[in-house]
């Protein structure tokens, strides 16, 4: 048997996503939808994929919603693509954007809409669409490039055009995420017939060069703020190509973002820009780690997913074997990656080469926390366990609902509190649910909620305990009162986090006690024989 890399520790967060392809039908759906039956058909075709998605504890959904300047909900602004219908510019019958966002979120999955910025298609596809094709009605800001046409980057109307197309999508639904695809020049751009709008738009001693990188990041920074306007909890992020640009010991081969397609994203990310960057590195060994790190070094404060290419395991795609994915995740944690984004969908769907199981076995063992969009405290309440009930294999978790809390996390250990920093006590992340059901019954449990920023409250903390008394001290006062009557007691023991005692007295129904910080502990009275009894005490 192959042996596996060593596996790192699992983190709490870390972004786990998939893009799923509708174009040309690559992932989904498989049938056009031209009656009710086939509008039920498509909807369970997605419900199965983000079931598996679920399964798998992965988190994000890279929804691909525009594909060559048509798009599968419906718009004012452009048409449908046949896929949905299989007709160009007809309705499905349905939203299917709607229905993936409220599908994902049952799930616990985010949904981030995937756009392809600058591509426009062929000229079949134009030709399809007719006056309703983005070349047609717009056709100052589009050009044209061995047969396939394109968004011209450099014509201001350009930017205008892509944010009134993203401004509709974060209105007009409860996305979660706004993922740029494409965002660059096309390749071969020294053929790209842009003369005319360089001569006019250009400013004075600026290079060719120099101007098509501020083009592209022109429209990234007016994408990015004119989310950040409507709903500043939508993340910002976007896929470029896997290698920013020469490295002093690795040169990119005449590949990189920077230096062949004019993607400077390490200035998007110091003006922070973006939310999440995910690279496609697509390559392996000194093609790709040296450049992942690269990446990681000039983060900051943004994230780096790290892209994975599964479609390389495909015998014409290069028919990488299991261990060169797997060392790339294993390796990729190591260097400080903040997740892994993998395309396509289809290869964790038909367990390529066995890389579903690999993820659930030895990656993805717990559930994920997506990382806060920021550093403020979280603006909920921690929710209140109303019950635990325990049997031989399973545990009931049931809390209240949080006003303003986007979703839950409940958490599972043997020690009492639950530590909460640990990822590998994550049972559960969800958005609607106030109940749990888990299937490795524990000792303890703990339930926090975050809000739209992903921000976590405190948690609520539950112990198993022999009797039903809970007991609040308050820290200024400190005095213990017990109702206990029973003389078999000789000693109260109190212990906090992994049961470390940090108070040992006689029994007393009136104890002073120490001064301790606040939060959870277990009170322990011990008696002459028999068995300890054990409560919840909190400090407050």
């Amino acid at each position: 048997m192959m042996a596996m890399p060593e596996i790192e520790a699992q983190n709490k967060h870390e972004i786990r996503a998939v893009w799923v392809t509708t174009n040309w039908g690559l992932d989904w759906p498989t049938s056009p939808a031209t009656d009710r039956q086939g509008i039920q058909e498509q909807k369970k075709e997605l419900i199965d994929i983000l079931d598996s998605i679920q399964s798998l504890n992965m988190n994000t959904v890279l929804f691909q919603v525009r594909l060559r300047g048509d798009v599968i909900y419906p718009s004012a602004y452009e048409p449908w693509n046949y896929i949905m219908s299989g007709k160009s510019g007809r309705s499905p019958g349905y939203d299917p954007l709607a229905f993936a966002i409220e599908a994902c979120h049952e799930r616990g999955l985010e949904c981030h809409a995937w756009i392809v910025c600058i591509p426009l298609g062929s000229d079949r596809q134009i030709k399809a669409h007719g006056k309703n094709s983005v070349v047609t009605k717009h056709k100052s800001i589009c050009k044209k490039l061995n047969g396939e046409w394109y968004l011209d980057p450099g014509h201001p109307q350009t930017e205008e055009y892509l944010a009134t197309i993203v401004k509709e999508i974060v209105y007009n639904y409860s996305i979660d995420g706004i993922h740029l695809d494409y965002i660059r020049y096309p390749d071969r751009p020294a053929k790209f017939p842009d003369s005319d709008t360089f001569k006019k738009y250009a400013r004075k001693g600026e290079t060719r060069d120099e101007w098509r990188e501020q083009n592209i990041t022109r429209i990234v920074y007016r994408i990015y703020d004119e989310i950040k306007k409507i709903k500043p909890e939508v993340t910002v992020s976007s896929s470029p190509l896997g290698k920013y640009n020469d490295l002093p010991h690795f040169p990119s081969q005449g590949w990189s973002g920077r230096e062949s397609v004019y993607q400077n994203a390490i200035q998007w990310i110091e003006d922070g820009k973006q939310d999440f960057i995910a690279p496609m590195l697509y390559f392996k060994e000194q093609a790709f780690f040296p450049f992942l790190f690269d990446w990681i070094k000039k983060k900051k404060n943004c994230r780096i997913v790290c892209g994975i290419g599964l479609y390389r395991m495909q015998a014409d795609k290069g028919d990488w074997s299991l261990s060169d994915i797997t060392r790339q995740i294993s390796i990729g944690r190591k260097l400080g990656t903040d997740g892994q984004s993998f395309f396509r969908l289809k290869h964790i769907l038909e367990n390529t080469k066995q890389i579903t199981d690999q993820l659930y076995i030895d990656f993805y063992v717990h559930p994920a926390l997506l990382p806060p969009l920021n550093k403020d405290s979280a603006n909920v309440h921690s929710p209140v366990i109303e019950q635990v009930s325990l049997s031989a294999d399973s545990a009931i978790i049931v809390w209240n609902r949080v006003p303003g809390a986007k979703g839950y996390v409940v958490y599972g250990s043997n020690c009492y509190p639950v530590n909460t920093s640990e990822g590998a006590n994550i049972q559960y992340v969800g958005f609607n649910d106030t109940t749990f059901i888990s299937r490795k019954p524990c000792t303890a449990y703990a339930v926090s909620a975050f809000d739209k920023f992903r921000r976590e409250s405190k948690p609520s903390q539950w112990y198993e305990t022999e009797g039903t008394l809970s007991l609040i001290v308050d820290k200024n006062d400190r005095k213990l009162r017990l109702e206990e009557k029973d003389n078999n007691y000789t000693e109260i023991i109190l212990y906090q986090e992994g049961f470390i005692e940090v108070y040992r007295g006689k029994y007393s129904t009136e104890t002073l006690l120490p001064e301790l910080p606040e939060g959870s502990y277990i009170l322990a009275l011990k008696p002459v024989t028999g068995k300890i009894k054990r409560y919840v005490l909190t400090i407050e």
